[in-house]
């Protein structure tokens, strides 16, 4: 599963750090619950000339919301 969270679903320019808008929490939820077997993966292509500080972010975020439901 590939993951991207935007801002203006009709505009791949709105791009953010996952977790703004969208629930993350409810989509890791849903996929716990359906046993999911496979990886989920996220492309930041924030600020293209530093993308780092969107994918520390973002994956900062992931890490936390499964932390929080148990994951390690």
């Amino acid at each position: 599963m590939h993951m991207k969270d935007l801002t203006d679903f009709s505009a791949k320019e709105s791009q953010v750090a996952l977790g703004r808008p969208e629930p993350i929490r409810e989509i890791f939820a849903a996929l716990s619950k359906m046993n999911y077997p496979g990886w989920s993966t996220s492309n930041t292509e924030i600020h293209g000339d530093d993308p780092m500080p969107g994918v520390t972010e973002s994956f900062a975020y992931m890490r936390g919301v499964l932390a929080g439901m148990g994951y390690n």
